[in-house]
């Protein structure tokens, strides 16, 4: 039994996406998928190199901090 209900002998509607979204381009001319991957690439650079230019100055910078126990 088919999932769609349509009248007996009608044909099922034409799907209005396609099966293959490799072949469309946006508007800069790289397909979706490789734009996507830019993206990513992007924001995971991005991403650790906030994370690394945060760590530097920390773990470069020596506070003395008073203690409660001095020796």
């Amino acid at each position: 039994m088919s999932d769609t209900l349509t009248a007996p002998g009608a044909s099922a509607p034409a799907s209005a996406e396609p099966d293959d979204y490799s072949g469309h381009a946006t508007n800069t001319g790289i397909s979706n998928p490789k734009l996507g991957m830019w993206v990513f690439l992007g924001s995971d650079c991005m991403l650790f190199g906030g994370l690394i230019a945060t760590y530097m100055p920390v773990s470069y910078t020596h506070l003395t901090l008073p203690t409660l126990y001095p020796v």
